[in-house]
């Protein structure tokens, strides 16, 4: 579902006009990302690639205008104030908990990693200096501070702050906030995975049980009733040009 590239950020400094390759761009999994921030002139490129419908997810201590003042001035499209905000360290040395406070498809897909009041282990973290005010979708257990927040098709997370370190619950939610974040919006046709349907049937029933000896075989009717999810959908369109909007029907 995903393919990616590493490319060093003094390279996408240095022509990041590459962005358009992609889907979604991905900064900084490692603690204070090396002290490296985008130039002043990059940042204008990423904010047009956002502006234009892709993705962005912001790692560990990326977003802070104190060090990072280009990264900084992208924090508006997380809905994010990095100006200053609360500093912790969490407790943990090999492994911290988080827990979902909302579910949706970043929860659900392509990996389905709980429902809201799940937790989940990750590689140790830490929030510094950001005050999330779009969707939180993950917390630190210790300290109720953010680990994961979106808003529209940028995100930010605390990956990163053990260099290289992603537990196996912490890779899944990568994942689905990849694939969540990405949003191309020139295609004519899309395949879309949020409304799933995730209730079970009932527990099945048997009847009419017979066995024949002779041939050594069982026959037997097995019944289960499917209680699927109902949604109710529709399609709202944006063009880019003129921010005009278009509503299909409402389907259930």
């Amino acid at each position: 579902i995903i393919t990616c590239d590493a490319i060093d950020i003094a390279s996408f400094n240095a022509d990041p006009s590459i962005a358009w390759n992609y889907d979604v761009l991905a900064f900084g999994f490692v603690d204070a990302n090396k002290d490296k921030d985008l130039t002043s002139s990059t940042a204008l490129v990423v904010e047009q690639f956002i502006q234009d419908g892709h993705g962005v997810l912001f790692g560990h201590d990326t977003i802070r205008d104190t060090t990072h003042p280009n990264f900084g001035y992208l924090a508006k499209y997380v809905n994010m104030d990095a100006t200053g905000g609360p500093e912790w360290i969490c407790p943990g040395i090999d492994t911290v908990d988080i827990k979902i406070t909302k579910h949706g498809l970043l929860t659900n897909y392509p990996y389905q990693i709980g429902e809201v009041g799940t937790i989940l282990t990750i590689a140790p973290a830490h929030a510094l200096a950001q005050n999330p005010k779009g969707d939180i979708w993950m917390l630190f257990t210790s300290n109720n501070q953010f680990y994961l927040s979106s808003w529209n098709n940028c995100a930010m997370i605390q990956t990163g702050h053990t260099d290289s370190r992603a537990t196996e619950d912490e890779q899944k939610i990568l994942m689905n906030t990849l694939y969540y974040l990405a949003q191309n919006l020139h295609d004519t046709s899309w395949s879309d995975h949020m409304s799933q349907d995730l209730t079970g049937p009932t527990l099945p029933e048997i009847s009419n049980l017979t066995t024949d000896s002779t041939n050594q075989s069982i026959n037997f009717d097995m019944h289960a009733t499917d209680l699927g999810d109902t949604y109710q959908y529709y399609i709202e369109a944006t063009r880019i040009d003129t921010a005009e909007q278009t509503l299909s029907n409402i389907a259930t």
